[in-house]
């Protein structure tokens, strides 16, 4: 189901079950409803005569339509500018934004409740909880930034990337016009993964004109970004991780300090405030220790869920942008296009055979002038046996 966003007038492309839904334009921003599919108006289609103006004969620069930033003539190349990454996060950026928040959060909610079992829980137990809770704020952003990052993937399906008024089919002659229009898209191919995946395809396709070809690299490309999700994962895997070893550590801590403050009291048990005072300590240790250990599990619980939640979702996106690659570009890719005046386009298997034919002539001439060669050897040969066989025959005739 095709429609153009209200606001934006961008084209997009989505499917029949979603008529009625509110989604965000990925060109605008904006919310829309999508509208029902009585309600659909059909975009208006190239007709015949309009689609083979893209097409040239050979030797000649495509016609392309000038666009801010991209090149009128000559070949087609990707946006060279710096690009965000399409899946990985700044580690950088994430740890200040969470040392932020960890200050805020003890200074609005931790501070004012003192006196209160939150309260001695967070700021009365040494220094471990404070790192937890860092780790914990550095999390949490970081999904948020994933999240971030996955939605815009997902609003980039919505574009009608490979739109019909270009061509049916992706041939040849139309390919650069396919490219020129997805560069064209308020997108940046290393913020996609389905633009990057569709632009190395249409560029490939450009250069080798073969479909298996193209879906070869089609899948190594997959390959590489699922890799590369699976990697953005490992930071967040190290923290969820880190946090019950730092509860271990206070853990340790604590009975540490327990069992010092005991034996310090053992050796004065004969004074009673002295005692109680190394019992205090000992509960103080038993409370870091455990308190510590508690803090630590909730927060790997809590963070465990959404994380895994997160990935899942990125996958699924991934295998929606393998579906994309499958059923909108392969299955239109056209090996042997019709060029002006009935040519083969370049790069077909008709220029192969002529371009083989040609480099095997020299040595087929080679071969056909040694094969003459030997023909008059031979006849030679034939002849001096002949000659030798008659004169020793003579010879033993006049023996008799």
């Amino acid at each position: 189901m095709k429609f153009k966003c209200p606001h934006c007038e961008e084209r997009l492309v989505l499917d029949a079950g979603t008529a009625g839904m509110i989604v965000q334009c990925p060109s605008c921003n904006k919310t829309m409803q999508i509208p029902s599919g009585g309600d659909v108006s059909p975009e208006p289609t190239a007709s015949l005569g309009q689609r083979t103006l893209g097409r040239r004969t050979q030797g000649q620069t495509p016609a392309i339509t000038p666009s801010s930033g991209a090149p009128q003539t000559g070949p087609l190349h990707r946006k060279t500018a710096k690009e965000s990454d399409a899946t990985n996060v700044n580690i950088l950026i994430t740890g200040l934004i969470a040392l932020g928040t960890t200050l805020v959060f003890y200074l609005l909610v931790v501070l004012p409740l003192k006196g209160m079992h939150l309260h001695a829980l967070l700021a009365q137990r040494g220094w471990v909880p404070y790192c937890e809770v860092f780790l914990m704020f550095w999390s949490i952003v970081f999904l948020i930034f994933k999240y971030r990052k996955l939605a815009r993937q997902r609003r980039c399906i919505l574009f009608d990337m490979l739109p019909d008024d270009i061509g049916t089919d992706i041939t040849a002659g139309n390919v650069d016009q396919f490219i020129e229009h997805v560069q064209k898209l308020p997108v940046k191919p290393n913020e996609s993964f389905l633009v990057a995946r569709l632009l190395r395809g249409l560029e490939h396709f450009r250069i080798r004109n073969s479909n298996p070809e193209v879906a070869t690299v089609l899948s190594l490309q997959s390959d590489i970004d699922a890799n590369a999700m699976q990697s953005s994962y490992v930071i967040l895997k190290v923290f969820i991780w880190a946090i019950p070893i730092l509860g271990f550590i206070g853990t340790v801590q604590g009975l540490g300090s327990a069992v010092g403050g005991f034996s310090g009291g053992l050796d004065k048990a004969q004074d009673i405030s002295v005692l109680k005072d190394s019992l205090s300590s000992i509960t103080v240790g038993l409370a870091v220790a455990f308190d510590t250990t508690l803090i630590a599990l909730v927060m790997s619980v809590i963070l465990m869920f959404p994380s895994s939640s997160m990935q899942k979702a990125e996958e699924d996106m991934l295998g929606k942008v393998d579906d994309y690659c499958n059923e909108h570009l392969l299955k239109r890719l056209k090996e042997r296009a019709g060029w002006e005046g009935g040519e083969t386009a370049p790069g077909g298997t008709e220029d192969v055979r002529r371009a083989v034919a040609e480099a095997m002539q020299a040595y087929r001439d080679e071969l056909e002038a040694w094969i003459g060669t030997l023909g008059s050897l031979g006849t030679q040969l034939t002849q001096q046996v002949a000659e030798s066989w008659r004169a020793l025959q003579q010879h033993w005739e006049g023996l008799r």
